[in-house]
């Protein structure tokens, strides 16, 4: 479920075994990408410099579950839903 109806992410492949892309719908710049494990504990932070598009994420270090993808930036806040089943 995305939150924000300035913009919208996607995540494939979802379930994905930690390796992971992030697609936009709109044109993203300087994105603040967090994201969080069911207990609410950020496991990986990063702020896109250019845009986001086609953004390859890496957590295969992480177990399986669900996760959460959230993105800021200046059109808005949204969440993705991640699964990681290896």
């Amino acid at each position: 479920k995305n939150y924000s109806e300035d913009f919208e992410i996607s995540c494939f492949p979802n379930p994905s075994s930690g390796q992971f892309t992030i697609r936009s719908n709109n044109t993203i710049f300087n994105a603040d990408i967090s994201i969080t494990n069911m207990l609410g504990e950020i496991i990986s932070h990063s702020i896109t410099v250019g845009q986001l598009n086609n953004s390859i994420i890496d957590l295969s270090k992480q177990t399986n579950g669900v996760y959460f993808i959230q993105v800021k930036s200046k059109n808005g806040t949204t969440t993705q839903k991640l699964i990681i089943q290896k």
